[in-house]
């Protein structure tokens, strides 16, 4: 298995942010507190590598990936003309190259 750090372009309604809060409560029930079975959560992420320009230089996939850890919005103080960031990491079993 290996991590993979992620960070997603949100929008003004945050919906990247929602799928990926939505998907770690298929780990864990939060009103419950019980575990469910890794064949509910484990997803498959297409993943897109893109220069500075946002030119996409490369592209991959991972399988039965889950999310492992959220590190925030991104800054304290964000400009209005500048996108919000959101970041994660998800772990994988398995990575190829397209």
């Amino acid at each position: 298995a290996g991590q993979l750090e992620m960070v997603f372009g949100l929008d003004n309604k945050f919906r990247a942010l929602k799928y990926l809060n939505n998907w770690e409560h298929l780990i864990q029930n939060p009103y419950t507190g019980g575990f469910r079975l890794p064949s509910v959560y484990m997803k498959e992420i297409s993943v897109g590598y893109f220069s500075g320009d946002g030119t996409q230089v490369a592209r991959g996939v991972c399988r039965n990936a889950w999310p492992t850890t959220y590190s925030g919005i991104g800054g304290d103080r964000v400009p209005a003309d500048k996108p919000i960031n959101a970041s994660f990491k998800v772990t994988a079993f398995y990575w190829e190259w397209l």
